[in-house]
């Protein structure tokens, strides 16, 4: 038996999400008072997305505020991105990417963007970026290629679906570049060397402790 393969270079990712677990729309009084809020926000979305969120919900720090079906799309908007982002690692089958490499843009893309020091979020910055009608808060690439450096982002197609309590979503990519793969590698490698160095010190403390 002869098996003809697959013939083209590219690759599927696939994620669920339950809408309820990241913002409860029956009690979201806890989403504006623990982890499940902004500092889990802080540590999943890129800057783009914070701008989308503070276009589409201008008051998404205070939904207790809000009638439950806005809430309802709130959770959906943040649980779509989750989702997103999860397809994107396993279609780009970089265990090195994080969530705030990756940003949904549209029309219905994903883009990675690898960055040393991700943007710090910023409540007042923000306000101020949304506001800006034309804002394209993504780096815009490079016209001529030949100026260039290097390669330092990467679009895969993105569709999102919501049934019920949950959002799925599906990302069609191709391989990262080479460009991107190495400027991941290099990022891990500073943050081994900062743990090689904090070592020594941790273990003299737990020395002196014991």
């Amino acid at each position: 038996m002869r098996r003809a393969p697959f013939p083209y270079n590219i690759t599927l990712g696939t994620d669920i999400s339950n809408a309820r677990r990241i913002l409860n729309w029956s009690n979201p009084a806890r989403f504006e008072h623990n982890a499940h809020g902004l500092s889990l926000l802080k540590r999943v979305l890129h800057k783009h997305d914070f701008v989308q969120l503070q276009r589409r919900f201008p008051w998404w720090q205070r939904p207790s505020a809000q009638p439950e079906a806005n809430v309802r799309r709130l959770s959906f908007f943040l649980a779509g991105r989750w989702a997103a982002k999860e397809a994107a690692k396993k279609a780009w089958r970089a265990d090195l990417l994080g969530w705030r490499d990756l940003a949904v843009a549209g029309p219905p893309e994903i883009v990675c963007r690898v960055e040393d020091a991700p943007w710090d979020f910023d409540a007042d910055e923000l306000v101020d970026l949304a506001s800006e009608e034309d804002a394209n808060v993504m780096v815009e690439q490079e016209t001529d290629m030949a100026a260039a450096a290097a390669v330092d982002e990467q679009v895969a197609r993105l569709s999102i679906s919501h049934d019920g309590e949950y959002a799925v979503a599906t990302v069609l990519a191709t391989p990262l570049h080479a460009d991107i793969l190495a400027a991941l590698e290099q990022r891990q490698a500073k943050v081994d060397l900062r743990m090689q160095r904090t070592r020594p010190v941790q273990e003299r403390a737990n020395v002196k402790a014991g």
